[in-house]
C-alpha cells in the first residue's frame, strides 16, 4: 500500500495480493486526520486479518490495539526509525538512533521505541557494519532493559541482550533463555530467530537449528538472510545439496551478498566442482583489488585459501599464511585462519596455538570452530577438547 501526509490530513491506500498469482484479494482507501492514526492502523490490522481468516491470539489481538504510545508524533518517528533500521546500512543504523530517540524525547515511557533503539545500537556493535563500535554494547543493552522495564511483554528487547550475551558475552545459556523469552513473546521477529538458529548451529544442535529457521522461512520467505542461515546450518549437518539449493535462492534475491556467494564458493571447492561461478569469484576478488593480495578483505583470504587447500597447492598457501601473519603483526589479528592454514599444512600443534591465540584474545566468531567442518578431525586432539570446553561446548 501507500501513505501521503499532508499536515494534519494522511491519505492511506491499503491492497492484500495473493503472492501466488498477484491477485488483489481486498483494498481500502482512509481519508482521516491524522490525529486518528492509532484507529486507522487498527482498523488496517483487524481487516487484513479477516480477509485472510486468520484468526488472532490475545497477545496478538493485543499487539493491534496498543501501540505502546498515544503520542502520534512519537509513533511517527518511532515508524521513521523502523523504516531505517531495515535498510540494514550503517548510516541507516545511526539515523534510525536518532528517530528512536526523538521518539523517546516526546514521550520517555514508549517501551518499543526503547526496545528500537537497543536493536539499531546493537546493529551498529556487530559485523553488519564495516567498523563494529563495541563500546556501544553497554548501551545497547540498557535501552534494552529499559524496555523491559517499561514492558516486560515486549519480545524484541530480548532478543537484543541475547545477541549480546551469544555474539560478545559467549555466554551460550545465557543468550539461550534471553532468545527463548523473545520467541515466547513475539516468535515473528526474523531478526531475533536468526541470532537464536546461528547460535544453535554453532553449539551443533543442528536439527534444532534446522526446525526453527525452516519456520523462520515462512515468515519471511523474501529475506535472504534466512536461507543463508538455513543452508549454513544444513551444510554443517551434511546436508550439502539442500545447502548449496538455498544459497542460490538467496542469491536470487540479492545477488550481490557477500556471504551467500563465498559460501557458495565455499560449496563447490569442497566438493570438487571446477565451474564458472568459482572462475568468476576469484577472478572478480583479484580484479576488486588490482590483483594485490595485501589488499585482499580477510574474508576473502579465508576463501583464497581453502581453493588453493582443495588443489594442494602448499605454495599458495603458504603465501596466504604470510600474508595472515603480516596483518596480525599490524594489529589485524588473524589466529584463526592462521591456525587452519597450518594444519592444512600438517602442523597441528601449530595451528592449536593459534586457536589457543585466537580464544585468549577473545578474536571475533573464533567459536564458530567447533563447529566448522575443516578442524572437525581435531576432536579427537586433547589440547583441542581442552579449548572446546573453555568455550564452553560439549565434545
Amino acid at each position: 500500500g501507500t501513505a501521503q501526509k499532508m499536515g494534519a490530513h494522511i491519505r492511506i491506500i491499503v491492497q492484500l495480493v495473493s503472492v501466488n498469482n498477484e491477485a488483489q484479494l481486498w483494498s481500502d482507501l482512509y481519508d482521516r486526520e491524522w490525529k486518528d492514526i492509532f484507529d486507522i492502523q487498527t482498523d488496517i490490522a483487524r481487516n487484513i486479518a479477516a480477509n485472510m481468516e486468520a484468526v488472532l491470539s490475545s497477545e496478538e489481538t493485543k499487539s493491534i490495539e496498543d501501540f505502546g504510545t498515544e503520542n502520534s508524533d512519537a509513533l511517527e518517528y518511532y515508524q521513521k526509525g523502523n523504516l531505517l533500521l531495515y535498510l540494514w546500512n550503517e548510516d541507516a543504523f545511526r539515523r534510525a538512533v536518532d528517530m528512536y530517540q526523538r521518539a523517546i524525547d516526546l514521550d520517555p515511557g514508549f517501551a518499543q521505541a526503547y526496545a528500537g533503539k537497543a536493536m539499531a545500537t546493537f546493529e551498529l556493535t556487530s559485523w553488519d557494519v564495516d567498523e563494529p563500535d563495541f563500546t556501544l554494547i553497554p548501551e545497547a543493552r540498557e535501552y534494552a532493559l529499559k524496555a523491559i522495564a517499561i514492558d516486560e511483554n515486549l519480545g524484541d528487547p530480548y532478543y537484543v541482550i541475547g545477541c549480546i550475551k551469544y555474539l560478545h558475552e559467549w555466554d551460550w545459556q545465557g543468550a539461550e533463555e534471553f532468545y527463548r523469552k523473545g520467541m515466547e513473546l513475539n516468535p515473528n521477529n526474523v531478526w531475533g530467530r536468526i541470532g537464536y538458529t546461528n547460535m544453535l548451529t554453532i553449539m551443533r544442535r543442528f536439527e534444532e537449528s534446522i526446525a526453527i529457521c525452516e519456520v523462520t522461512v515462512k515468515l519471511n520467505p523474501l529475506d535472504p538472510g534466512v536461507y543463508i542461515e538455513l543452508g549454513y546450518a544444513k551444510w554443517l549437518n551434511g546436508q550439502k545439496e539442500e545447502a548449496s539449493e538455498l544459497y542460490k535462492k538467496s542469491l536470487e534475491l540479492d545477488p550481490n551478498s557477500d556471504a551467500a556467494n563465498g559460501l557458495l564458493f565455499q560449496y563447490y571447492v569442497d566438493m570438487g566442482i571446477q565451474n564458472q561461478f568459482v572462475s568468476e569469484y576469484l577472478n572478480d576478488m583479484m580484479e576488486d583489488h588490482d590483483h594485490d593480495i595485501r589488499k585482499v578483505y580477510d574474508f576473502e583470504l579465508y576463501y583464497l585459501f581453502i581453493y588453493y587447500a582443495s588443489l594442494d597447492q602448499r605454495d599458495s598457501m603458504k603465501i596466504i599464511l604470510d600474508e595472515c601473519i603480516r596483518r596480525t603483526e599490524i594489529g589485524d589479528p588473524l589466529y584463526d585462519i592462521t591456525g587452519e592454514i597450518y594444519y592444512a599444512l600438517g602442523e597441528t600443534e601449530k595451528a592449536i596455538e593459534f586457536f589457543e591465540k585466537s580464544y585468549e584474545t577473545r578474536q571475533p566468531f573464533m567459536y564458530i570452530i567447533n563447529a566448522e567442518m575443516r578442524p572437525e578431525p581435531l576432536r579427537s586432539n586433547p589440547r583441542f577438547q581442552e579449548l572446546i570446553r573453555k568455550l564452553g561446548f560439549d565434545i
